[in-house]
């Protein structure tokens, strides 16, 4: 099988500077007065991951996790490396970003899936089961999303 997601040598540093006029002596000095540190969020990941996968990334805090996922979404460039990938990538980078409270759950996930380029017949099947399927989410999904609590919202999310 081949990889769905390549992530090859990937690096992410962040310059860190004690104060705010810092930056600004470094930026007009053109990096001979050096007044950052550097702080090495990622250093040389790489993996492999095949279509059909499931994966979770897990870690302690500041371990880098949120920012792999930046990088692999496209929101966020390495400094260093390489991610090629099959397919959409769609990030969701907060629960509930992008749904309009005024739309029905099952108005918002159209709207979301086209803004992603899919059209309503590939949104209405996905490995042959409907997209709205669950049946705890029936009764929600045809209200408006102010009118839903935060559980439908998180489920319409995923």
């Amino acid at each position: 099988m081949t990889a769905a997601l390549r992530v090859e040598k990937v690096s992410k540093q962040y310059r860190i500077y004690e104060r705010p006029g810092d930056r600004l002596k470094e930026s007009l000095t053109r990096g001979l007065l050096r007044r950052h540190r550097e702080f090495w969020a990622l250093r040389d990941v790489n993996f492999d991951i095949e279509s059909g996968t499931t994966v979770g990334i897990v870690g302690p805090n500041g371990c880098g996790k949120s920012t792999l996922l930046q990088i692999i979404s496209g929101t966020l460039a390495p400094t260093h490396g390489d991610v090629w990938h099959e397919g959409r990538i769609a990030a969701l980078l907060e629960l509930g970003a992008g749904f309009d409270p005024e739309f029905t759950g099952v108005e918002n996930v159209y709207m979301n899936a086209s803004l992603l380029g899919l059209t309503r017949r590939e949104t209405e099947m996905t490995n042959g089961k409907s997209i709205l399927c669950f049946p705890f989410l029936l009764p929600a999904v045809c209200l408006l999303l102010t009118a839903s609590c935060f559980f439908v919202l998180a489920s319409l999310s995923f």
